[in-house]
């Protein structure tokens, strides 16, 4: 997979500029539960509070205040490695195991 390839699959601009008052959709689920992905809200503050991280927040269309950070993804591929191996008969058997490849990320 190439950065193209990356690109041309990526549904957001490489750069989105938001202000309060906009209409959004979250396109992930939060680890923490808050959210998930697809749910709608507005905008009603943008700050900066983990450090430099700007931290936006979201009313819910059902009425719910979430803190939305950015955070990075990554675009992984699996591969099959082969490897040849000697069983318990010393005879000689290819092992065939999935791999996890990072391709790239997106923010």
């Amino acid at each position: 997979m190439t950065y193209e390839d990356i690109k041309n699959i990526s549904f957001a601009k490489q750069s989105l500029v938001v202000n309060v008052g906009a209409k959004v959709m979250l396109t992930a689920n939060d680890a923490n539960g808050e959210y998930v992905n697809g749910t709608m809200g507005t905008i009603i503050d943008i700050s900066k509070e983990r450090g430099d991280a700007t931290c936006i927040q979201i009313l819910t269309d059902k009425g719910k205040k979430v803190d939305v950070y950015r955070y990075e993804r990554e675009i992984e591929r699996q591969d099959i490695e082969e490897s040849k191996e000697k069983d318990k008969n010393s005879e000689t058997v290819i092992v065939k195991k999935i791999v996890r490849k990072i391709v790239g990320s997106f923010k």
